[in-house]
């Protein structure tokens, strides 16, 4: 634009006073109005349409232009062309002449059409109009600094590819301060590691990346390097030709390295209906390919705005933006590649995100420790015990890198909290390249420093508990340091689906069980909430993991949730306390629970999956006139659309007689999603339900990240924590046979004999916990707890048919008669075959304390009745449950559009407080 040519284009401006300038109005830019005259010339049609006909002379002084201009616009009073206007401008013809300097005449003759004209003051534009379109850098001079970035983060990412139309996602943990990332993924390519989910854990104190199988358990190890096209890929960087580091933070997220540092601030817009600032910049070389060398790439990185408040996983602080996007557009080549962070924390993750004590190539040691004292006894956050606790090994023992210590375990006895944990090898590769790699010590060399440290007193720790927030430092018991058996963590994970009706295209068939992730977005209060859940309706178990956005009397703890539709029950526990509560299942303060239905006024089933995801019944209110209306782009995911709408939306007396909008994104056929499980080429993942409120301004969004229909791990339905150890029963048998082939698949191994000792003792898969499979001596070892019956709580509502519980002691006596009599078989799927394997009888043992393999108690071959179950410990404190899906948000968006708080939960009068 210039304001020595102020009449000549219709975006220039003109200065008024000498200094101030002004763009054209609407009138000023067609030429119309203003300093020129317009004569009416009658009617006219043009295109079939009826106009009204305008005549100006123009005479442009400066280039010596002289023109004749005739308007066409629309006749108001025969015909209609748009609702925003009455009469809107059809076409203009230009006839003219132009004397150059030289005094060279030319003559000149322009037509103008115009199409799809809207009146602005009718239908605004909205802002993007007017922003720099994405994937297009501007640039200028940076009017914004980024945000600064804590040293540390964890947060899932979905990887959109929407020219391949495919979908990943990973997530990770960052620590730049102790040099470790862990990510896990699952791949799109088997290059050398299979197809199965994966997770990396690299240490760039001594160089080693760790890559573990989730389904097998198989582990590698391998040297971190990067790419061989690249300088740089994910993670690591290159400093010379020999020598690799660690990625910074902004690195990690595409605005660190070699990426161009003239970012600039591009303004606001909106990201998933969050406002969001936004930089851009150009990078060289992208993608790390021959194919992308030497050639530009445009990237856009989107931080939510400071006005918006985020409820994650461990708490974020406030005053941090938190990135949400970065979109990259690789133009020469046609690429374009869309990251959605999901759930990003600047909490520093635990080190227990980056446990090698599943990677069974490494050998370990299992040790005990006790620290005594009243003191410590009273700490609650076990979080920051456990990582003092693994801090003050590494400064004492001679290891140099935390994740030599892993599968730490607590637990309060008197006045006392023993320590369980496993003290891994060295990994010992050449070829490192990480600049300047520690040297570690071996294990036998380390076992030896931690008796001396030990010994001596240098096992301390430095902390502070509720009763006295004043630091004490508490030594380990000299003489407590005992060496026990060794312990395998087992994994386990899941997803489920969806059914419902369509009028024209039917809704798509969903499997009884899933795990998501979901994002529920509140825009009207700006507020965002992630809710992790785990659903199984053929052992029919719901499990929750979230954070609560009030306090509700219990602080604002991560909870997790187990409700079980067997026997009526709900557990929850405090995930930083360790602390666990039960109650009925009915005991919700709101029907708009959804994971509960009435079946009449004294019986609850289980919803059904449909019913969770807002597809089937909702407040008694089957909904039937679901609709598809077509496809929509999601997130850049092509997706097919239903609506339906539903009365009485949210379930309080506002809303009654009021009607709402539903609206659910479903991703077509033809795009491929890699989940944590699965991933069926026919299977259509939810990706969006939307719901809005008209009429009380209430809108929303749940966005399904990593949405998977594979069948939970059982391990999952954890609830031995609510229980006294007086009602455990833990016990221990072997199969002979090679633990290679036997336990190919641990995890279907492990539901192989759930399901052989419910067919036994009739216990349900909830009371079979702490399930453990390992190898010694040419056997297959089985660890398990049995637990005793739900206990017993208030209800004015039934489950329909509720089976009868076996005692604990009777289903531990039909499983040790089994054994002792040579009785307990299985038959185990083999590749190729099917094998049946017997219990040794020789080998049933009854643990009498969990933590301490060393005290164990061998099963006479005569039983005699009177086994010990355990030592007695106990303690729970009750907590409100919030929700499910649906639940848990719109309760929250209820009270802020009532203006109260959530619920005002009471304490139960008979708590007790439960060990961790």
């Amino acid at each position: 634009m210039s304001a020595d040519k102020e009449n000549e284009l219709i975006f220039g401006y003109q200065k008024t006073n000498g200094s101030h300038a002004h763009i054209y109005t609407a009138a000023g830019a067609l030429r119309i109005g203003g300093n020129l005259t317009e004569e009416y010339m009658g009617k006219a049609n043009h295109a079939g349409i009826n106009c009204d006909r305008w005549y100006s002379c123009v005479y442009w002084p400066h280039q010596n232009t002289t023109m004749n201009v005739t308007w066409y616009f629309s006749d108001p009073d025969s015909w209609r062309v748009s609702e925003s206007s009455s009469s809107i401008p059809i076409r203009a013809d230009v006839q003219g002449s132009v004397i150059s300097p030289d005094g060279t005449k030319r003559n000149f003759s322009h037509k103008y059409y115009f199409q799809q004209f809207e009146d602005a003051t009718q239908y605004p534009f909205d802002d993007s109009v007017f922003q720099i379109p994405r994937g297009v850098y501007c640039p200028k001079q940076n009017q914004k600094a980024l945000p600064t970035l804590p040293p540390y983060f964890q947060v899932t990412a979905e990887i959109i590819y929407p020219d391949f139309q495919g979908v990943s996602y990973i997530s990770e943990f960052y620590d730049k301060t102790s040099k470790l990332i862990s990510i896990t993924y699952k791949p799109l390519l088997d290059e050398g590691y299979g197809l199965n989910p994966l997770r990396e854990t690299h240490d760039f104190n001594t160089g080693v990346s760790y890559v573990t199988d989730l389904v097998t358990r198989n582990c590698s190890v391998k040297p971190l390097n990067v790419g061989a096209f690249t300088d740089e890929i994910y993670d690591a960087r290159k400093v010379d030709n020999l020598h690799i580091r660690m990625s910074t933070v902004a690195e990690f997220l595409g605005f660190g390295g070699n990426v161009s540092q003239n970012w600039t601030y591009s303004g606001v817009r909106k990201v998933r209906d969050i406002d969001c600032d936004v930089w851009t910049a150009v990078k060289m070389d992208w993608p790390p390919s021959p194919e992308g060398r030497g050639k530009y790439s445009v990237w856009e990185i989107y931080f939510s705005t400071v006005e918006w408040g985020f409820v994650t996983g461990e708490g974020t602080p406030p005053e941090f933006q938190i990135p949400i996007k970065v979109e990259i557009h690789q133009h020469k080549l046609g690429l374009h590649s869309i990251t959605n962070l999901i759930n990003y924390d600047y909490t520093r993750p635990r080190f227990t995100q980056y446990s090698l004590e599943s990677c069974n190539v490494v050998d370990r040691r299992r040790f005990q420790l006790t620290f005594p004292g009243p003191f410590i006894s009273k700490i609650q956050d076990r979080k920051d015990f456990i990582t003092s606790f693994t801090i003050a090994l590494v400064l004492n023992i001679g290891i140099k890198t935390p994740l030599r210590v892993a599968a730490v375990k607590l637990k309060s006895v008197s006045d006392k909290i023993q320590v369980l944990f496993s003290l891994m090898d060295r990994v010992n590769l050449r070829n490192t390249k990480v600049v300047n790699p520690l040297q570690e010590i071996s294990l036998a060399e380390a076992s030896k420093n931690l008796l001396q440290a030990v010994l001596s007193g240098h096992i301390n720790l430095t902390l502070s508990n509720d009763v006295s927030p004043t630091a004490q430092t508490v030594a380990a018991d000299p003489g407590s340091l005992i060496e026990t058996t060794s312990s395998t963590d087992l994994f386990g994970g899941t997803r489920c689906p969806v059914s419902g009706v369509s009028n024209q295209k039917p809704l798509p068939s969903m499997s009884p069980y899933f795990s998501v992730t979901k994002e529920i977005i509140d825009p009207t209060f700006k507020s965002i909430q992630y809710v992790k859940e785990y659903y199984d309706s053929l052992y029919k178990y719901i499990w929750l993991l979230y954070r609560p956005e009030f306090d509700m009397g219990y602080g604002t703890n991560p909870l997790m949730e187990i409700h079980d539709f067997n026997t009526g029950v709900s557990y929850i526990t405090d995930k930083y306390l360790g602390n666990c509560s039960y109650r009925a299942l009915d005991s919700h303060p709101h029907e708009s629970v959804v994971d509960a239905k009435k079946v009449d006024s004294t019986h609850l089933r289980m919803a059904t999956s449909a019913e969770i995801l807002g597809l089937g019944d909702l407040g008694n209110k089957l909904v039937t006139n679901w609709t598809y209306i077509g496809k929509r782009n999601v997130k850049k995911i092509d997706c097919n659309v239903w609506t339906a709408c539903k009365t009485d939306w949210p379930p309080v007396p506002e809303a009654k007689g009021k009607v709402s909008v539903w609206n659910w994104f479903f991703t077509q056929k033809s795009w491929g999603v890699v989940s944590g499980g699965g991933d069926d080429p026919e299977f259509q993942v939810p990706v969006r339900l939307v719901i809005r409120q008209p009429e009380l301004g209430i809108r929303v969004i749940y966005n399904f990240i990593n949405y998977d229909d594979t069948w939970p791990a059982a391990n999952k339905y954890d609830i031995s924590s609510c229980y006294e150890f007086k009602k455990r029963r833990n016990f221990q048998i072997a199969f002979n046979g090679d633990y290679k082939t036997l336990v190919a698949n641990k995890r279907k191994f492990l539901w192989t004999f759930r399901f052989y000792l419910y067919l036994l003792t009739d216990l349900s898969p909830i009371r079979v916990t702490n399930v453990k499979v390992d190898q010694s001596d040419g056997k297959v070892l089985v660890r398990f707890t049995m637990l005793d019956k739900a206990p017993a709580v208030q209800t004015t509502f039934n489950i329909p048919n509720k089976k009868q519980e076996v005692l604990l002691d009777d289903a531990a006596d039909r499983f040790t008669d089994s054994v002792k009599t040579g009785n307990f078989t299985m038959e185990v799927d083999l590749e190729n075959s099917k094998i049946t394997i017997v219990a040794k009888p020789q080998s049933l043992k009854e643990i009498i304390h969990e933590v301490d393999t060393v005290y164990q108690k061998q099963i006479q071959m005569q039983h005699d009745g009177s086994l010990s179950n355990g030592a007695v410990a106990g303690i729970a404190v009750a907590m409100v449950v919030v929700g499910l899906l649906i639940g848990v948000a719109i309760m929250f968006t209820i009270n802020r559009f009532r203006g109260n708080s959530p619920f005002q939960p009471k304490k139960f009068d008979n708590e007790v407080q439960m060990d961790n």
